[in-house]
């Protein structure tokens, strides 16, 4: 009874957290900046996300951290009372976070009740988790930690919430997954002009046919999925509705800096991503500036590595020069087929992808919607292309590596495919 009332106690707090006014520290009074509910706990969870990561960077321990963001808490509602106070009791935001509490609840309880790991979870982001737990730096991470060309956003993000309550239950440092895997799905469905009930209704359909707890036994890949379907709803309204707003690239960047500390597949998913705004209607030199500025993250990202002595790559005694010529020896019939049968079994495993592609189908042969959902057709061609090359170019044993890795590749990237029954819906219901 005590560690439900725990439960219930650390959910309710992180619901908090993510309505608590934060960003209005760096965005206040900025009209052209104006967020909606859905935009403003997405925004929330990301600032708070990075501002955790940029501590950790920075080697500030754990427990420090911690009780930082309480001391920033603190101030951020005693600096915006006012605000909160005239927020905090629209329908709309009561609405929101009694549904969200809800939901939280009833799948943090199925966390806390199974508690098993994943082996990659056991073998690679527990440890690093526990590394960070007990405040060691990322100097010790270097050091002892095994696979330290992993980034560690996940790891750190799950050591985090594990000491911020205090409580000594590792499960609730993977609550952070489950939050902002909901956050991402209510934000994503906001893309329809429907009303608050359909909206909650709809989300919850999401949820139904994604929600495993597969995905949260300590596996990044939940993580890469929500982050890419909260860019997924943004890149929607670039590229449909032709909406050139500066903050929906903020989003997309700070976004995209938390996919590049995740996992390392994150950095080719951005790539992607960025690729595809080129062909936006955002000025030349707003594009020019975008790209940069994602140029200079990844940078960082492998300066900060060198710095603390990390090693740099995608897997243990990968070697760049030779990849072209291991390319060439698994570029074999067998490892093809290989490769497109564990496609279908993926497609087929998760509900959501397996819906989405039908959709796809649907869509493709609808000339008055294919203009506005190219950009989606060609990250898939980007993605499945990547997947071979990727696989192809292993210097470790290709069916071991397609076997135990590909379903994961392929979820992670594919919250974006979500657009395909949100194109429908809207051509169907004019909604």
């Amino acid at each position: 009874m005590i560690e439900f009332l725990y439960i219930c106690f650390s959910v309710f707090f992180l619901c908090l957290l993510v309505f608590v006014p934060i960003n209005n520290i760096f965005f206040i009074k900025k009209k052209n900046l104006e967020f909606n509910i859905f935009d403003y706990t997405t925004l929330n969870i990301l600032v708070f996300s990075n501002i955790i990561l940029i501590f950790a960077i920075l080697k500030i321990s754990i427990s420090f951290s911690v009780y930082i963001f309480y001391l920033l808490i603190f101030l951020t509602i005693f600096v915006f009372k006012k605000f909160i106070k005239n927020n905090i009791f629209k329908k709309e935001v009561y609405y929101y976070f009694s549904f969200l509490f809800l939901i939280f609840f009833i799948l943090s309880i199925d966390i806390a009740y199974y508690l098993t790991l994943g082996w990659d979870a056991q073998s690679i982001w527990f440890p690093k988790a526990i590394s960070f737990y007990n405040d060691e730096s990322l100097l010790e991470i270097s050091k002892f930690s095994r696979h330290p060309e992993y980034p560690f956003f996940g790891s750190l993000s799950w050591a985090f919430f594990w000491k911020f309550f205090h409580l000594e239950k590792e499960y609730m440092g993977r609550f952070f997954y489950l939050l902002i895997f909901l956050i991402s799905i209510f934000n994503f469905v906001d893309i329809l002009r429907i009303s608050r009930t359909k909206k909650f209704l709809l989300s919850l359909v999401f949820i139904s046919l994604i929600y495993d707890y597969w995905h949260f036994r300590g596996y990044q890949e939940i993580i890469i999925f929500s982050l890419i379907l909260i860019i997924s709803k943004y890149l929607y309204f670039i590229f449909c509705e032709n909406q050139t707003k500066i903050k929906f690239l903020i989003i997309i960047l700070i976004s995209s800096n938390l996919l590049i500390w995740t996992k390392n597949e994150g950095i080719f998913f951005i790539l992607f991503i960025h690729f595809l705004l080129l062909f936006s209607k955002y000025e030349k030199k707003i594009k020019v500036l975008n790209i940069s500025l994602i140029l200079i993250l990844i940078s960082l990202r492998f300066l900060i590595y060198k710095i603390y002595n990390l090693e740099v790559g995608l897997q243990d005694n990968y070697n760049f020069s030779n990849i072209f010529i291991v390319f060439l020896e698994n570029l074999t019939l067998s490892n093809i087929i290989l490769i497109m049968e564990n496609i279908f079994l993926t497609i087929f495993k998760f509900p959501i992808i397996l819906i989405s592609l039908i959709f796809s189908l649907i869509l493709l042969f609808d000339k008055s919607v294919i203009k506005n959902v190219l950009f989606v057709y060609i990250y898939l061609l980007i993605h499945l292309g990547f997947i071979f090359i990727i696989y192809l170019s292993t210097s470790t044993d290709v069916y071991w590596m397609v076997v135990t890795g590909l379903n994961r590749v392929f979820f992670e990237a594919s919250s974006i495919y979500l657009l395909f029954p949100i194109f429908y819906l809207k051509k169907k219901f004019k909604i």
